[in-house]
């Protein structure tokens, strides 16, 4: 069950198909409702929206309907008050997600580009910050290391948008074929579950 300390993952609707898991971690346990505090990027969330949390229950994966009682972001820390809403059901399909990996500083290698810092990741695919811009379609070899393992392989361009600064979030999917040498496809589906277990110890501060 969730408690003080213990961390989870948020999905919002606002997400639309890319189906990402944010980290959060509790604050305080009342009666009826939970105080969580929020990692990473601000969400689109407020007061009466409906979400999903995903934490682990005896090493079992579950999600379970929320809703958001109220929210207050001071500008360092963005905190919500929620009550979840029925009883948790198993989500232990890890690899469909997306995971938000700001927690994590993970970076990876894009075409010509090194040091790209990496946003999220499925076990399909990645998105990435990058300096140049390349065609929807486009190929691209990536390679990312994690615990001392590169996983590299090919990927094609999915979409991009603005990040900012000059800077562009590339969304890219994996591509390899099944009779090539590459090990992107099964380096990313071990690298999604091993962040999101390593992030979930993470925030309950148990590494």
């Amino acid at each position: 069950m969730l408690s003080v300390g213990t961390g989870f993952y948020v999905r919002v609707g606002n997400d639309g198909n890319r189906r990402v898991l944010h980290p959060a971690k509790i604050m305080g346990v009342s009666e009826e409702t939970y105080t969580a505090e929020l990692k990473g990027e601000r969400l689109a969330m407020e007061e009466g929206h409906e979400f999903l949390v995903y934490y682990e229950i005896e090493q079992k994966f579950v999600k379970q309907a929320a809703r958001i009682e109220s929210v207050a972001d001071d500008g360092e820390t963005f905190m919500i008050d929620f009550a979840t809403v029925g009883e948790p059901a198993s989500a232990d399909s890890r690899q469909q997600f997306r995971v938000s990996t700001v927690v994590s500083d993970l970076s990876c290698s894009v075409g010509d580009e090194s040091n790209c810092k990496v946003l999220d990741i499925s076990a399909m695919g990645i998105s990435a910050v990058v300096t140049k811009e390349h065609a929807i379609g486009a190929i691209l070899d990536l390679e990312v290391r994690h615990d001392g393992q590169c996983y590299a392989g090919k990927v094609s361009v999915q979409g991009t948008r603005s990040h900012g600064r000059g800077l562009i979030r590339c969304g890219l999917l994996c591509v390899d074929e099944k009779r090539s040498q590459a090990n992107l496809t099964k380096g990313l589906r071990q690298l999604t579950m091993s962040l999101q277990r390593q992030q979930l110890r993470r925030l309950a501060g148990t590494v």
